[in-house]
């Protein structure tokens, strides 16, 4: 529950600044008999002297003379209290706070940085301007995990592939995946699943996106994962950890790059677990696999990698110019049952205004009771 700050209880004393007064220079007449010298200019707005050129010394010295400054000081009163309350409404009209519904209870604002050898950034931010395509990705730690000093499990990727030396890319890969809460490592094991699955996709996608191919697209997603979720266990082995402690879901989407018709762009669908690919279209959300997503979150059971699954989803869709897919966690996806929550995103994605990328990060950092997950999107719009 947030608590109130010292400033609320403790009364602010002034606040003083010193100032330096600076004393007129006097000129006066040089005593009889002495020559008067080069008149005294004020101090600091004299010209500098050309690089190179020596500047003049007064008779008898050897170094340049400064005239004498007083330092004289005189307070100068801020009210503190009235400043810090200026500067919070400027803060506030720059920087609005994310919206919030039904009144969550834990502050946002992180408290300590995780226990971590390996640092997980807060919050990631990503995205292109592509041909035909704008992406935007934001992952960004959960209320609970702030709270309680702990790292944020979600992971997210954006690539473009290409074969060989090729100027332009055949494809785009995004992907999240959601490491699962109740084990320790699965940060590791979120992020290492988005970078094996490019990595084993690089050199694999013209062949998977090719129409001939689409029959045994199922049977490919099976191995592709299986291949996965070895490399993910090997890596589990070497971080000294059991496999399970690094357990993750994964959603992926395999998309064209420059489609011969950009309306009916191609896009392949994979996924493990109860991330899920969402399709904005004509004013509402549509769940691209066919298990109703309220079930699969209801269920206690969560199907992840490197463990044994019971099958890869897959699904083929195209992406028009208009539409907009969301791959996304939970995190997303839960509050979404809210019918405020998820009006506000149609309002936010759908309005055929692109948010930049700081703009859609605070669209995402929505607050809302009961939901606090890590919260990871990345959004394809078709242009």
């Amino acid at each position: 529950m947030p608590m109130s700050s010292e400033r609320d209880a403790i009364p602010q004393e002034e606040e003083f600044r010193l100032v330096p007064k600076r004393r007129q220079q006097k000129v006066t007449d040089p005593p009889a008999g002495q020559e008067a010298g080069p008149p005294i200019e004020p101090l600091g707005l004299r010209q500098p002297e050309p690089p190179g050129v020596p500047q003049e010394l007064s008779p008898g010295t050897t170094e340049p003379t400064l005239a004498a400054v007083d330092t004289d000081v005189r307070p100068v009163v801020v009210d503190a209290g009235k400043a810090d309350d200026e500067r919070g409404q400027e803060r506030d009209a720059a920087f609005p706070e994310p919206l919030t519904y039904d009144d969550p209870k834990l502050s946002s604002e992180p408290r300590g940085l995780p226990n971590l050898s390996t640092p997980v950034p807060d919050t990631i931010l990503d995205g292109a301007a592509l041909a035909g395509l704008t992406i935007r990705g934001a992952s960004i730690r959960g209320d609970d995990h702030r709270f309680y000093a702990q790292p944020r499990q979600d992971s997210m990727g954006i690539w473009e592939l290409r074969t060989g030396d090729a100027e332009k890319a055949g494809a785009v890969l995004v992907c999240v995946a959601d490491g699962v809460g109740s084990q320790p490592h699965s940060q590791l094991g979120s992020a290492a699943a988005c970078q094996i699955l490019s990595d084993l996709l690089r050199t694999e996608y013209p062949t998977v996106l090719d129409p001939s191919f689409a029959p045994r697209v199922p049977g490919y997603a099976e191995g592709l994962v299986s291949r996965l979720s070895d490399r993910l266990t090997t890596l589990a082995a070497e971080w000294r950890q059991e496999p399970k402690s690094v357990s993750t879901t994964l959603v992926a989407a395999l998309i064209e790059a420059e489609p011969a018709d950009p309306a009916h762009r191609r896009c392949l669908l994979f996924k493990v677990g109860d991330s899920p690919a969402l399709l904005l279209r004509q004013g509402g959300f549509e769940h691209c696999f066919t298990g109703p997503v309220d079930e699969v979150i209801a269920s206690t059971a969560t199907h992840a990698l490197p463990a044994r699954f019971p099958q890869v989803e897959t699904m083929e869709l195209r992406l028009g110019a208009d539409d907009i897919l969301v791959l996304c966690s939970d995190g997303l996806s839960g509050p979404m049952h809210n019918r405020a929550v998820t009006a506000q995103l149609v309002a936010f994605w759908g309005n055929g205004q692109i948010p930049s990328l700081p703009e859609f990060c605070w669209q995402l950092a929505f607050r809302a009771k009961s939901y606090g997950d890590d919260r990871t999107a990345v959004c394809v719009w078709g242009r």
